[in-house]
């Protein structure tokens, strides 16, 4: 499947109006945005990457081989992509595990999430598959979607560096 994805929108769990698994999601989330914005613009993509990974319920294997800054449009996309990505497997996936790998050449940055959920992620129900590519197409690039029943979900975003 070719298509994408954005999170759902921030609640107030502590006013009941979100059951557990989004009020998780809105505290990885929110620390996604309050990282990128402190942290991202002073120090590059790997430490905010680090600190969504760490802040996760889900373990997260990060893996990140690109220099040491990108150009500032794919780094703020690749964090918010990757921020969503996991934000998605946080609500829908039921994973033990999710692993985060990118790396970048000359030309492009490619951004790899999987996990070991429940796959079975469908682009024709839902925003968040959608807003996520919508992302993705908005810096110049391609995603692919793979997530059979069963067998968990992979997303692969390519990004070029022209962006």
């Amino acid at each position: 499947i070719e298509q994408s994805v954005v999170m759902s929108d921030i609640g107030c769990y502590a006013l009941g109006a979100l059951p557990p698994y989004q009020a998780i999601e809105s505290c990885v989330c929110m620390g996604a945005s309050i990282g990128m914005a402190k942290g991202a613009a002073d120090a590059g993509l790997r430490p905010a990457l680090a600190t969504v990974a760490r802040r996760s319920p889900v373990p997260v294997e990060l893996n990140v081989h690109v220099p040491d800054r990108l150009p500032e449009p794919v780094e703020v996309g690749v964090y918010f992509i990757a921020s969503e990505a996991l934000a998605n497997v946080i609500k829908h996936a039921q994973a033990t595990q999710v692993h985060v790998d990118l790396d970048s050449d000359q030309a492009t940055t490619t951004l790899l999430v999987r996990d070991d959920g429940v796959g079975g992620a469908d682009p024709n129900h839902g925003s968040g598959l959608i807003g996520l590519a919508d992302r993705v197409h908005a810096l110049g690039g391609a995603i692919r979607i793979t997530s059979p029943t069963g067998s968990g979900t992979s997303i692969k975003a390519t990004i070029p560096l022209g962006t």
